[in-house]
């Protein structure tokens, strides 16, 4: 399975426990993890910007995140619009990657359902899922 984490995703599972957490060190494990320097550089921005954790604190970060995950570009223009112009080189890259999954908790592109041939969903329902997904053997 290739997953793609949407940004707010992986801020979640390295500040708190739950469904982020979950979902992202299972993938890290069991799947192949997509980001690109898009995704890396708006976690960096929001980590010390937003969040103001220290740089040492977003450099293991981002080690983790490095050592669990394939760095791809996006190729633009696979996605025409979307209202936040900010969420298009992650939708692309979606697409580019031919990611099975998007994870996201933006309600706004959860209610695209799909970009292309990548579902959307939320991090809680990943479990459903893959738990689908494995009484049919795929993903194996």
């Amino acid at each position: 399975m290739i997953l793609v984490f949407d940004t707010n995703v992986l801020i979640s599972a390295f500040i708190t426990s739950g469904p982020s957490r979950d979902v992202f060190e299972y993938a890290a494990r069991k799947h192949q993890i997509i980001a690109s320097s898009y995704i890396l550089g708006e976690l960096k921005e929001k980590w010390l910007g937003k969040l103001g954790f220290s740089l040492a604190d977003y450099r293991l970060v981002e080690k983790v995140i490095l050592s669990s995950v394939v760095v791809k570009e996006e190729r633009k223009g696979h996605v025409g619009a979307f209202s936040d112009k900010d969420d298009l080189p992650i939708l692309d890259l979606c697409v580019t990657a031919k990611a099975d999954f998007f994870v996201t908790r933006d309600k706004k592109i959860l209610e695209l359902r799909a970009v292309k041939y990548t579902k959307v969903i939320h991090p809680k329902d990943f479990w459903a899922i893959e738990k689908r997904a494995a009484a049919r053997g795929e993903f194996s």
